[in-house]
């Protein structure tokens, strides 16, 4: 980049200053005695192509850099033509910029010599590497250190981000990560760290494997899913047992409360002698009534049809009243107790009658009942008991099956905990095998950081 034209009004110790002609040469020098303004003509560039000056830390207090040894002077201005882009700055109460055109960051280092001495070794390398036009990348590092003979199986991104620092850090930084990995193996194993100790070490963890006591637990937790399909099965079976069984039971109760209820022959022979008895108590009331109002067997009860009167008629064809004829007192005693022995003969007849037909109904119904008790002959207490016993059996076999998955977890819990602490160890072994492998290998030049 070539500056074309610089121009500078007010600003720090320079009044005014007006460079308006190309130089003549790549490299431009100022010179001048102490005072003359080559400090400021550099914070002049720096604020107008850079944004910033060594001279104000706070933006507010930019007006400190306005010359005020001009009268009325209460503004700087700085203009700067080059070939890459024109820049300009005026400083009042505060910075504002004009037109600008960001510069690649090498710019601050080339402006500000200062910078470079207090930079860390990340930006010395970015500012060197772009000064010199040199791109290195992961890739070209492990291109490069294959062709030196470093081992490319232990050569990953732990090589690779170190040598991103340089050398001498990537060796410093590669023993104190060595050094480190050792503290942590140790803290891990409880050991002190030996390369050939490293190698084969691994947590103890009782006899078997974690691949085994997974499979024993996967084992025993599909041999209790069976066990709790037979339980289901037999539980079923249970139920639909209880439920013939009960059936079963009714129907025996059932032809007990009808067979209690008295015998076909039983109900019959009482059935004829209350009908014998009956015809007896209606005769003897019959001859009571007569007897009581003096009426003889050939003498005829009859009404009178104009007054409904009752009357006799005699065998002597004489109507009489009835009533006015003077009766057997001691019938007319026994009539009322004849009265209501034939009520209650009657109503036994009556049931007896009844009892007849129920003998009649319940006997189809005892036949109903004995076939239900037929169809279900096959089912005994003596199976439900053996079903209830196969039940309490299995449920011992899941509750002992239940206890070995539980046992066999912790098992398993402590072959996961051993693998993943030897695991841990062995992460650790390797970066020290491969960090060692590739190291040892690395007498490398300086041209690999610079070119």
């Amino acid at each position: 980049m070539k500056i074309k034209k610089i121009s500078i009004k007010n600003f720090l110790g320079i009044k005014e200053f007006l460079l308006d002609e190309p130089a003549p040469a790549p490299i431009l020098l100022i010179a001048g005695d102490n005072g003359a303004g080559k400090s400021s003509l550099r914070d002049a560039l720096s604020i107008a192509m850079l944004g910033y000056t060594s001279r104000v830390k706070l933006k507010k207090d930019a007006s400190e850099m306005i010359n005020h040894s001009v009268p009325n002077a209460n503004e700087a201005r700085i203009a700067i033509e080059t070939d890459f882009a024109d820049f300009s700055t005026i400083i009042q109460a505060d910075i504002s910029a004009g037109k600008s055109k960001q510069l690649p960051f090498i710019f601050e280092y080339l402006i500000d010599a200062e910078r470079f001495a207090h930079a860390d070794d990340k930006d010395r390398r970015n500012v060197l590497f772009s000064a010199a036009g040199v791109k290195m990348s992961k890739t070209e590092i492990i291109k490069r250190l294959g062709e030196r003979g470093c081992d490319m199986n232990s050569v990953g991104d732990l090589v690779e981000d170190y040598l991103l620092l340089g050398f001498e850090k990537a060796c410093e930084k590669a023993k104190t990560e060595a050094r480190d990995n050792k503290t942590l193996w140790r803290g891990v194993t409880g050991e002190t760290y030996g390369e050939k100790k490293a190698e084969t070490w691994k947590v103890k963890a009782g006899e078997g494997d974690l691949d085994g006591a997974r499979t024993k637990v996967i084992e025993l937790e599909k041999a209790l899913y069976e066990t709790d399909g037979e339980i289901a099965l037999f539980n079923d079976q249970l139920a639909r047992l209880k439920f013939e069984l009960e059936i079963k039971s009714n129907a025996k109760k059932k032809i007990d409360e009808i067979s209690n209820a008295g015998s076909l022959e039983r109900i019959k022979a009482k059935l004829e002698h209350d009908e014998a008895e009956l015809k007896k108590l209606e005769s003897a009331f019959e001859k009571a009534k007569r007897a009581t109002h003096a009426i003889g067997e050939n003498d005829i009860v009859c009404k009178c049809p104009a007054c409904e009167t009752e009357l006799i008629m005699t065998a002597a064809k004489n109507l009489i009243v009835h009533g006015d004829l003077r009766g057997d007192e001691e019938a007319a005693v026994s009539l009322n107790d004849l009265e209501q022995s034939l009520e209650v003969m009657r109503k036994s007849v009556l049931n007896g009658k009844r009892d007849l037909e129920m003998v009649a109904i319940n006997k189809g119904k005892i036949n109903q009942f004995q076939e239900q008790i037929d169809e279900r002959n096959m089912y005994t207490a003596e199976m439900l008991a053996a079903l209830d016993a196969k039940i309490a059996n299995h449920k011992q076999i899941k509750a002992d099956t239940e206890k070995e998955i539980n046992r066999m977890l912790v098992i398993e819990r402590e072959f996961a905990q051993a693998q993943e602490k030897t695991d841990k160890a062995m992460e650790y072994t390797t970066w020290l095998k491969s960090g060692r492998r590739s190291l040892n290998h690395l007498n490398l030049p300086a041209f690999l950081l610079t070119s």
